[in-house]
């Protein structure tokens, strides 16, 4: 639930960053801040699938006595984020805005989460070639190729020829630096493997890479 990876965001945020009061948007005291230091509000904004994948975005709004300290803060949070939590997409961070209840000024750092409760704050871990990359998350696509076979005077095709199936695989929030180096690898992700695999599309901008597969099967669980 966006519940859960809410307060798991939380508890990191509070061990990483000192002398910061860290609360959930619209709890107990909310509109009483009193700001004498740095608070952070945090809340789930929204929740939809994109894809296969559930994509969660959460507001933290940065208050503060002065400009300068939230700037200080919403920096803080965004390098501790982008240094912590690889299940996290992407990371926005918008100017000053105002709040409507209490008028105070604040900032705003969104976040994305792609892999929804199961890659959670941490992501999913991926291994490519046997080294482990942590990815914020991943979609598999199935294609089936080879020859159709259609009847006379039919179009519509009654069989596959030759058939073969490859499975596409795209992760999302991964660092790609080094990872054209693979030519033909095996790569397991959670309890799948996929082997014979290649690599399709490899962004090292936005964090994204694809990668070809022509085997795919279960880990067999150990006794």
């Amino acid at each position: 639930m966006a519940t859960d990876l809410l307060g798991d965001l939380l508890l990191l945020l509070k061990e990483k960053i000192q002398d910061v009061d860290f609360r959930r948007a619209w709890g107990p005291g909310w509109g009483s801040r009193l700001l004498e230091g740095p608070v952070v509000s945090a809340e789930v904004v929204s929740e939809r699938w994109s894809g296969n994948s559930l994509e969660t975005v959460m507001k933290l709004s940065v208050f503060a006595p002065d400009a300068s300290l939230r700037e200080k803060v919403a920096v803080s949070l965004e390098e501790t984020v982008r240094a912590n939590c690889p299940g996290c997409r992407e990371v926005l961070r918008k100017g000053e805005q105002e709040d409507s209840i209490t008028r105070l000024p604040f900032q705003t750092v969104e976040l994305t989460f792609s892999g929804g409760e199961e890659a959670g704050v941490q992501g999913i871990p991926v291994m490519l070639g046997g080294k482990e990359y942590p990815a914020a998350g991943g979609t598999v696509s199935i294609a089936l190729s080879g020859d159709e076979l259609v009847a006379i005077g039919e179009d519509i095709p009654f069989a596959v020829r030759d058939a073969q199936t490859e499975y596409q695989v795209s992760l999302e929030g991964i660092d790609t630096t080094g990872l054209e180096r693979l030519a033909v690898f095996t790569a397991e992700i959670g309890s799948t493997v996929y082997t014979g695999c290649r690599w399709k599309k490899l962004d090292l901008q936005t964090g994204n890479a694809v990668f070809l597969a022509a085997n795919c099967e279960e880990k067999e669980e150990s006794l």
